[in-house]
């Protein structure tokens, strides 16, 4: 029944042991429910500065235009911060769908990874 959870869980352990460098650096985590698509800014110390959600997105579309307008949303505030060059943290997802499409939104505001 948790199968899809537990394998999840072991990529992100992989990725994060792999990327000890990055923890230095801000990053952009996404999660993604069967709803929402979410993309948190986090700093070095691991704390939430601001999240984002498809939920707070006044447009119709598909799930996936959505995700993308929160990595265009998440990507102007990095901007707005001065913060250019970022780590991305796919949370254990594999990249494509939803989760590209939040990557490419942020990489269109002008966010390196």
């Amino acid at each position: 029944m948790y199968i899809n959870k537990d394998n999840r869980t072991k990529t992100k352990r992989k990725v994060y042991y792999r990327t000890q460098k990055n923890r230095e650096k801000y990053s952009l985590k996404v999660f993604k429910s069967n709803l929402y698509t979410y993309a948190l800014v986090l700093d070095e110390n691991r704390r939430v500065l601001t999240s984002f959600i498809t939920k707070n997105i006044n447009k119709k579309g598909s799930k996936l235009e959505l995700a993308k307008e929160v990595g265009i949303m998440a990507g102007k505030y990095l901007l707005k911060k001065k913060i250019t060059n970022v780590y991305f943290d796919r949370n254990g997802y594999k990249y494509h769908g939803r989760v590209k499409a939040v990557a490419e939104g942020a990489r269109e505001s002008g966010v390196k990874f």
